[in-house]
Formats: structure tokens, sequence, C-alpha cells
């Protein structure tokens, strides 16, 4: 996917200094600073051709112009290129495969704003061992962004990367971990015990089969992880719940999306 300075730039190749002008306000609209002269250099734009309308300007006055606007637009974009990869966060995004729609949209999102985004259905290839990824993930990056909703508290995988972020946030190098849900089930005092109930469902239909499998003499090795997994979250599930209802946690639901995400991308930078 393009970035925002890219797409700047191939304006400028094409003379279209306007849309140029209008990328990099969409990708420096969380900066201030940056958006102050991008706006500097498209008010002189929009005098230059006012005045080249009204005849007010020469065709090589107005020309000398353009190629200034584009040099200095294309001098900033070298300035912003250049910080973004000093700079630029690592976020990892958690969430539970049937939210994959918002997770991608979050992802794009923060494409936009300039940061590195981590998330599985890009990043981990065919063959690559599920617990090593997410371990990975939560390690080499600064913030997990977990993506909350019943699905994803039902998830033993998501549970894992919750806590594994919990794990960090008092490390030598703290990590951060933003919850944004989607749903607000789980701030409903009866939300844990209802929970509960589903997962101890799966791990008694587990308990089943491996003891059918053992009588019968068969091998468990592909139920085991996944019966480890289910009673780290049934005895985690109630410390994951509760430290999401004590945070700060951000609502990413539709109507909340757009006006929520700054606030989002300024956590993730700061």
């Amino acid at each position: 996917m393009q970035t925002n300075t890219q797409r700047a730039k191939a304006f400028i190749q094409q003379g279209n200094l306007k849309a140029a002008v209008n990328e990099l306000l969409l990708g420096t609209k969380y900066n201030a600073d940056l958006s102050g002269q991008i706006n500097t250099h498209s008010a002189r734009l929009n005098d230059m051709l006012r005045k080249e309308s009204m005849g007010m300007l020469s065709f090589e006055n107005a020309s000398i112009i353009r190629n200034q606007v584009a040099f200095a637009l294309l001098e900033l974009i070298g300035s912003i290129e250049e910080n973004s990869k000093v700079s630029q966060k690592r976020v990892f995004i958690s969430y539970n495969h049937k939210d994959a729609l918002i997770a991608n949209k979050l992802k794009d999102a923060l494409v936009k704003a300039g940061i590195d985004v981590t998330i599985d259905s890009e990043a981990m290839g065919a063959g690559d061992n599920i617990k090593q990824f997410i371990e990975s993930c939560v390690r080499d990056t600064e913030t997990t962004l977990s993506i909350v909703s019943k699905n994803s508290l039902l998830s033993a995988w998501v549970a894992m990367e919750t806590l594994n972020t919990f794990g960090l946030q008092l490390g030598t190098v703290p990590k951060k971990f933003i919850p944004c849900y989607i749903e607000p089930d789980f701030f409903d005092i009866h939300f844990t015990d209802e929970a509960l109930k589903q997962i101890e469902q799966k791990i008694d239909g587990l308990a089943v089969l491996i003891e059918t499998r053992v009588k019968q003499g068969q091998d468990n090795l592909d139920i085991n992880d996944e019966y480890s997994r289910l009673i780290r979250l049934r005895n985690s599930l109630g410390e994951i719940v509760g430290r999401l209802r004590n945070s700060l946690c951000m609502d990413i639901t539709e109507s909340k999306f757009e006006m929520n995400l700054p606030k989002i991308i300024q956590k993730i930078n700061e």
C-alpha cells in the first residue's frame, strides 16, 4: 500500500500540486506543525492560481512559483520520510479472526498515519508456529492494540497475546497495551460468569475426547495445546476482564471510530 508521501510525490511528478497538497494534509492531520507548513505552501499555490486566472501574473512567473512550491513540497516530503524511518512506531494488532473486518480497517488507518503495523493476516507466513509468532510480535513491537469483543475474549489465542503484553508492561522496556472495543459486553458484571460457562463447555468437550483417545490407545497431540490454552484462559479471564474495565478502553464501534482514532494514534506516538 502506498503512503501519503508516495502518492504526493507521484502527483508532483504529474504536475498536480493541489492533489499533492491534499494528500500531504491527509497524512499529517495529526501533526499541527507539519500541517501548518503544508497549508502555507497551499496558500501560496492558491494565490498564484487566482492571480494567474485574473491575468495578474504572467505564465513565466506562475511557472516559477509552481516550481518553487513543488521543490518546497518535495523537501518537506523528504524530511517526513527521514523522520518516519527514525521514529516510526510499531504496533501489533491482536484480534479474533471473526473481527477481521474492523482489524483491517484499523490497520489501514494506522498505516496512513505513518505507523508500522503487524497483523497476522499479512505478517505470518505459511507454516509459522502461531505461539512463537505471537510472542515475537508482542516482544518486537512497542504497542499491542487489542480489539475487544465477545469473540476475542473467548479466544485462547487472544488471551495469550493479552497476558504476554501484561507481563511485559513492567519489564525493562515497558510495552503499551491499548484495548479498543467493538462490543461493550465485558462491562456487564455478569459477562465473566457467562463466558466461563462457555469456556468450561469447550474444556469438558476436549476432556471427553482426550479420555476417549486414551482408552483407544491414540495420541492427543493435536488437541493438547488447545486444551492447555483454554485452561489458561479460564484461569485468567477474571484478571483480563478486570484489567480491561480498569483501563481506558477506546470505543471503535462504527459510530465512534473516526472520533477516537486520533486519540489512539496519539497514545501510540507518546
